[in-house]
Order: structure tokens, then sequence, then C-alpha cells
């Protein structure tokens, strides 16, 4: 999960790589990011909505159990995910935070 103001490109290099060694990864862009909605209603990205999309996409994957790494904001994110899905995350990565 990227930070601000970053989208998935950011991860562009760690997506190639672990792709190579056969590992399924996504980088989305966070609801408000790229090429992603925006809506305009501030609930709309409350940090349970914003879980639920990443849990979202894993299952659209077709994971039902996952690992999360985020940097900056979206290492948040991933801790928040793991907090309130913890049934679904094997586990976490924060990166580049305080």
């Amino acid at each position: 999960l990227h930070g601000w103001p970053e989208s998935w490109y950011s991860w562009r290099h760690q997506l190639q790589h672990l792709s190579a060694e056969g590992y399924n990864v996504c980088a989305p862009d966070m609801r408000g990011y790229g090429g992603t909605d925006a809506p305009v209603d501030v609930e709309s990205y409350n940090i349970y909505t914003l879980a639920l999309d990443v849990v979202s996409i894993a299952s659209y994957l077709g994971h039902e159990q996952f690992v999360v790494v985020g940097h900056d904001f979206g290492a948040y994110l991933a801790w928040r995910v793991a907090l309130i899905h913890p049934d679904r995350v094997l586990a976490v990565c924060g990166m580049s935070v305080p």
C-alpha cells in the first residue's frame, strides 16, 4: 500500500521482482489516488472503509489470507487492516514510518 502522495507506481520494481519469484502481488492505487474513484464524502475515506477496500481486493484476486505491506500512510492502513481483519492477514510489513 503506497504512501502519500504516491501511487501503485512506487512499487513497480518490487512488483516485477516478486512476480518473477512466483508471488501473486498487487499494488493498488488507494481510494482517491491515481485512476480510482474519489468520493466527495469524507466518510468514504474512514479507516474501516479503506481496510475493506484492501480485503475486497484480496478476495477478488482469490486470496482468503494475505501478507500486507505498506509504506508511509500505507503502513498505517496495513496495520489497521490486520487489526480490523485479523483472520485475513498473515503478516504485516510497515516501511518508512517513525
